[in-house]
């Protein structure tokens, strides 16, 4: 019998043409060996810095790149692991998610929920805190501390790599597998609102930190949400950086001037 390939085109189209809330793109297995490379990544960044701390005799402004560049390879392995995954299920960058928003003007409104979040949760800790309660690190923030350096060019040299981690590398890792992939899979395998929940909770506790742990988290549904409803990953990227290369400003200025 002569298999018929028009069949097999449609049924691809079909796919192709379901909105991402139907499209069931990763398995459990690939959500488990994505979380577990990404743990996996973390001890080994940890083990390494450590020691280098502890033992080794070097500047902060030193140590603090030393992070930063681990942090950067860290990221980058999120990438490669949904590039991996991706590969064993012949999947392309398009059905991954790096397509043409269906609606560009979506990501201005993003970016001003963002903030909304983030100023309200502020107020609310500060109002609570002001009553007499006391929040402890949920008054905490996700700030870097820019440290001294002896020069110009090391200064230059630990801002440019700063850079290169929080406006470049951190919005396209971190939307890659928070939305890409954990998103995807936990979406398509119970629905898009447990997606949303789920993924934004752990893209909240990705940063280590109480204090942004809730904001940072419905922060992190929103980026999901701004993935669904426009079907294209570079809407959540280009909030990301927007709101990274604000605050990034914002860090160096406050802490070179």
């Amino acid at each position: 019998m002569v298999p018929d390939n028009n069949l097999y085109e449609n049924r691809f189209h079909q796919k192709k043409s379901l909105p991402l809330s139907k499209q069931k793109l990763w398995h459990k297995k690939d959500l488990i060996f994505g979380l577990l490379g990404m743990f996996i990544g973390f001890a080994l960044i940890f083990s390494l810095l450590v020691p280098i701390s502890m033992n080794i005799d070097m500047a902060n402004w030193t140590l603090d790149i030393v992070t930063f560049t681990l942090t950067i390879f860290w990221q980058l392995s999120f990438i490669g692991l949904v590039i991996f995954l991706a590969k064993r299920r012949n999947l392309n960058f398009s059905q991954i998610g790096f397509r043409k928003p269906k609606d560009w003007k979506v990501i201005l409104s993003i970016v001003l929920a963002c903030y909304g979040i983030l100023i309200f949760y502020g107020l609310l800790i500060e109002l609570i805190s002001f009553a007499g309660i006391d929040l402890g690190m949920l008054k905490g923030t996700n700030q870097i501390v820019i440290a001294e350096t002896d020069s110009l060019i090391q200064t230059i040299l630990y801002v440019a790599i700063l850079a290169l981690a929080v406006v470049v590398v951190a919005p396209i890792a971190e939307e890659v597998f928070f939305r890409g992939l954990i998103y995807r899979a936990i979406g398509g395998m119970y629905s898009p609102v447990w997606g949303m929940v789920i993924s934004g909770f752990l893209f909240g506790l990705f940063h280590f930190n109480l204090g942004v742990l809730v904001p940072f988290s419905l922060i992190g549904m929103l980026l999901a949400w701004g993935f669904q409803s426009t079907g294209s990953l570079i809407v959540p990227i280009t909030v990301h950086f927007i709101i990274n290369s604000i605050s990034f400003v914002v860090t160096v200025i406050g802490g070179i001037f």
